[in-house]
């Protein structure tokens, strides 16, 4: 795990899913949430989270989310599987496939074209997905964003380009004007895209209403018993406000940094096909 911690906001990044879950299940409850009784991750009702404990949560996370991994097969991709790029280089050899006449005529030994074929290094993209949202948001809208997201990453690796997926999850706490956030890995970019690895964090609104709401919970940097009450407010709207947009505001305090694109899960649902999911995300 690692901390990036200033004035403004501060993070823990956890560099996969079963790191997030190792740390937060060996962490008691912080001082104001101990104190408080609180214990929403594991108190909220199953029509809320759409599991009925947080025991179930963590079953769910360590075997699958089977219902939602066939959601993410069944997903169509309107970009074709190409090979990746490559780069051919000609050059003077002993051997080849053609003769160099003048090269052959005054006895240079490379007296032949050869070809040597190089797998240009692939670019590699950073995905931000913010998945804090009001508790009002349907799950509808989680498993819509998550579809299109899943779909957009299987169509652009196709093309040769390297996908890091991570989720973020930041809260703003208007009693001190500051954030605080997790931030998980759920896919690397030396990894093709899982859909049994990811369907749970990615499409099932337990992760955040049970998993994220335990961080939370947990976490030294919500110790605060004024954010017991609520759990905080979703940040992106205060982040855009503060910044221009949310990406600059990662970006000004050292979360974000080159190749890196921003999406949170809402703007994810809307989009229509892979073309505007990019333009969304603004992916050149």
């Amino acid at each position: 795990m690692k901390v990036i911690k200033n004035n403004t906001i501060s993070t823990e990044v956890f560099s996969s899913v079963n790191e997030f879950v190792s740390v937060i299940s060996k962490r008691n409850s912080n001082k104001a949430f101990a104190e408080a009784g609180v214990k929403d991750s594991e108190n909220n009702s199953e029509y809320f989270c759409g599991t009925s404990s947080f025991e179930e949560a963590q079953k769910l996370l360590k075997s699958g989310y089977k219902e939602g991994m066939k959601d993410l097969l069944n997903c169509k991709t309107t970009v074709k599987v190409i090979s990746p790029a490559r780069k051919t280089s000609i050059f003077p050899d002993v051997t080849g496939f053609a003769p160099i006449v003048p090269n052959a005529i005054i006895g240079i030994p490379q007296s032949m074209l050869n070809r040597r074929i190089q797998q240009r290094p692939a670019r590699v993209i950073n995905i931000l997905l913010n998945v804090s949202l009001s508790g009002s948001t349907s799950k509808d809208v989680l498993i819509r964003g998550g579809k299109n997201l899943y779909n957009f990453i299987k169509s652009i690796e196709a093309t040769g380009i390297k996908v890091n997926l991570s989720i973020m999850a930041p809260l703003y706490m208007s009693f001190n004007k500051k954030f605080a956030c997790p931030i998980i890995k759920i896919k690397d970019s030396k990894q093709a895209i899982n859909p049994q690895l990811i369907s749970y964090p990615l499409l099932h609104p337990s992760f955040f209403r049970r998993h994220i709401f335990k961080w939370i919970e947990t976490s030294e940097f919500t110790n605060f018993k004024r954010l017991t009450r609520g759990y905080g407010q979703p940040a992106g709207y205060y982040m855009a406000r503060k910044s221009g947009s949310v990406l600059r505001f990662l970006q000004e305090n050292n979360i974000a940094f080159k190749d890196t694109f921003y999406i949170d899960i809402t703007k994810a649902s809307y989009a229509k096909d892979i073309k505007d999911f990019k333009d969304i995300l603004g992916v050149n």
